[in-house]
């Protein structure tokens, strides 16, 4: 299962977290992904990697410009009906994304956090979440939000992770955004 590394985010430069540390974006751009099968919209600086695809399914990473050095990154998988069939539910998939990243290289601390309210609903959708923070071989902490649903016969991932510093104010400016405009294609 491919997932974004963990040790791929820089350290702040500051440990401030006044709420207003992060660029507010400007505009946003709408792009539709039909191997994911969903359109959505992400901050218009950030970038929207080559899609990777395996055969597990097909993963996109939308992530903060690397310019900034703030280690924001959204992942949404589209497991392969194969795949699917593997899985008994949604809830196991989240445990597997924790599982995964807590046997990464760098990776420490890696703990689970209490889920803060009910099922996200998503492209009109309740998704499962699971939350965890880990602290990175630099030492920084970031959070970690997986969210599955099965949908026509088919298991969809939505990864989230943020420094912990940035991750409330993340949550607000940037992803808030990206679930309100997710739509399945079909």
């Amino acid at each position: 299962q491919a997932q974004p590394t963990a040790g791929a985010t820089p350290a702040p430069t500051t440990a401030a977290s006044s709420g207003n540390q992060l660029p507010t974006p400007t505009s946003f751009r709408a792009t539709t992904v039909k191997d994911v099968n969903a359109a959505l919209e992400y901050p218009s600086s950030w970038v929207q990697d080559a899609l990777q695809q395996s055969t597990d399914g097909t993963l996109l990473d939308i992530h903060s410009p690397t310019s900034q050095q703030i280690g924001i990154g959204f992942s949404l998988m589209r497991y392969s009906s194969a795949t699917s069939t593997s899985f008994t539910s949604a809830d196991e998939i989240n445990q597997g994304n924790v599982q995964g990243f807590s046997q990464l290289t760098g990776v420490t601390n890696m703990q689970t956090v209490p889920s803060t309210g009910s099922a996200p609903t998503i492209g009109g959708v309740a998704w499962t979440e699971l939350d965890a923070s880990f602290s990175n071989s630099n030492s920084v902490k970031i959070d970690m939000m997986s969210m599955a649903v099965k949908h026509n016969n088919v298991y969809y991932n939505i990864l989230v992770l943020s420094p912990d510093i940035y991750y409330t104010e993340a949550m607000q400016k940037y992803i808030q955004h990206i679930f309100s405009t997710f739509k399945f294609l079909s």
